[in-house]
């Protein structure tokens, strides 16, 4: 079959094609590093932004909105030029780009999402299994509430389970795509249809096929130190937020994306059941 029309094929058909660059917030554990690294190679002039997203984390080091800061002058002029700029950076940046950019998040069921985070630390050996679970997120070795405090603004943690969810929710509605991680693949072949970009092949590189289940204590306090990144996510399903993808290519063929991601081994996305089967 020619290359082309091989890769029309994996394309949607859509009404406009798309100039401005793209903006990706990047949420720990939700797809990102998997979305990152096929954009950044379909897109020439790509530029991540290296650090993490709060301080005092399970990896150490300088934020990515720290060194940002502290290269301003620099980061400024490369977004001038730049397709694609990706990083842990929350919400603060969006009045720098948002004349610029298209922008884009994926969001993950928060339970979900700090469970992947935890068993992932503990295969980098970041943390240690035997550690208290409870003391990693007083200690912000694990984040609380992640999602809540990268979109309100704020770049450093809080567990204050008071605070309103407004301000998050504003800002997580000022992105122009916000999509869930069951989504990744229709969100990927829409920008490479938006774009007239070749589809590629790729790899989740962030999994690992370990499939381990926590104890329940252990899923009880994870869901305790993010209950308001719980109700940030069922707030932004019932106001209908993420981006909706039709289900049909171009061909007329229905796509079932649980056979894909089941054919390529991403049991990220097809494990829905919390108490059972989670991956690293």
């Amino acid at each position: 079959m020619n290359n082309k029309i091989y890769n029309e094929c994996l394309k949607y058909e859509t009404e406009e094609s798309l100039k401005k660059p793209i903006f990706f917030y990047h949420i720990p554990k939700c797809g990102g590093t998997t979305f990152a690294d096929l954009l950044g190679i379909i897109f020439e002039k790509s530029v991540r932004i290296t650090g993490t997203l709060f301080e005092n984390n399970d990896k150490g080091g300088t934020t990515a909105f720290q060194n940002f800061n502290n290269n301003k002058i620099k980061y400024l002029k490369i977004f001038e030029k730049a397709e694609f700029i990706y990083g842990h950076l929350p919400i603060a940046m969006h009045k720098l780009i948002v004349k610029r950019f298209s922008t884009v998040v994926i969001i993950r069921d928060p339970l979900e999402r700090s469970v992947s985070h935890y068993l992932w630390s503990i295969a980098r050996g970041y943390i240690n299994k035997n550690e208290d679970v409870e003391k990693l997120f007083i200690t912000n070795k694990l984040p609380a509430n992640p999602i809540f405090n990268q979109f309100t603004l704020n770049n450093s943690q809080t567990n204050n389970q008071n605070t309103k969810i407004d301000l998050a929710i504003k800002n997580i509605e000022k992105i122009d795509y916000i999509c869930k991680l069951e989504n990744i693949f229709d969100l990927i072949k829409l920008i490479i249809s938006k774009y007239n970009k070749p589809n590629l092949l790729f790899q989740n590189r962030q999994t690992n096929l370990n499939r381990i289940t926590p104890p329940k204590n252990i899923i009880d306090i994870i869901k305790k130190y993010n209950l308001i990144d719980i109700k940030i996510y069922k707030e932004l399903v019932k106001k209908n937020m993420f981006k909706n993808f039709y289900k049909q290519n171009n061909l007329g063929i229905n796509e079932n994306l649980e056979d894909y991601a089941r054919l390529i081994e991403w049991p990220e996305i097809l494990g829905k059941n919390i108490e059972s089967t989670f991956t690293l």
